[in-house]
């Protein structure tokens, strides 16, 4: 959750940086942003030992890996989506997997777009649609498997 509120917050402050909104509209967002930081990194610190390998990266930096395959005006959770599997890929991921609901647009972009970013990095990444039905899950450990091999 904190990922959404950060990202809104941030292009809030992209949006007056660029003269679409007045100041008075983005106070808001900046006091949001400052305390949903903060709040991340508080819990972070109390789940340090359990959280030490798994930080999240900064919006800013999933947004301009993001930025390589969809423009920043593009809103919405694709391009946090893109950026963060472009990073997860540049930390040595062996594989991504991409999870979305049935019929989510942004999960269908990601999923075109994922096909390019598989054939120029050569790592796998696997789409999953849940509806709530079924064992799909089961499907993943097929993939999982042949990554031991």
């Amino acid at each position: 959750m904190a990922e959404w509120f950060l990202y809104t917050a941030h292009m809030q402050s992209f949006a007056f940086k660029k003269g679409l909104v007045s100041k008075w509209t983005s106070w808001p967002s900046v006091l949001k942003n400052i305390f949903m930081t903060y709040s991340e990194h508080s819990w972070y610190k109390l789940f340090k030992e359990i959280l030490a390998d798994r930080m999240e990266p900064p919006i800013e930096e999933a947004l301009k890996e993001g930025e390589k395959d969809i423009p920043i005006y593009f809103e919405g959770e694709t391009i946090l989506t893109v950026g963060r599997a472009r990073m997860f890929i540049k930390e040595g991921a062996n594989m991504v997997v991409n999870c979305a609901p049935f019929t989510c647009m942004p999960g269908t972009i990601c999923t075109a777009l994922f096909q390019k970013i598989q054939t120029e990095t050569g790592v796998p990444i696997v789409n999953m649609f849940y509806d709530g039905e079924g064992d799909l899950n089961s499907r993943l450990s097929v993939f999982v498997n042949n990554l031991a091999h």
